[in-house]
């Protein structure tokens, strides 16, 4: 299996985790906090949501510098 092939399979394991993820999401819970100083819960389900985006950004930029390039969710 070539580089190629082990990450796309990857991704589609996680593209299927992240479904099941969603189908699961309590979304009438979705203001709760663990603590007061945790993210919501709902916050942390749009963070999971965008995690696969961060693939193409790896491979289209030459380095991750959020002070140069603030990081702008979608």
């Amino acid at each position: 299996m070539t580089r190629k092939e082990q990450l796309q399979a990857q991704l589609a394991a996680e593209a299927e985790t992240t479904r099941k993820f969603i189908q699961a999401f309590p979304f009438d819970k979705k203001d709760y906090q663990v603590h007061e100083k945790s993210m919501k819960l709902g916050d942390i389900f749009l963070h999971v949501l965008d995690l696969p985006l961060w693939a193409e950004m790896v491979v289209t930029t030459k380095e991750l510098d959020f002070e140069t390039a603030p990081y702008d969710p979608k």
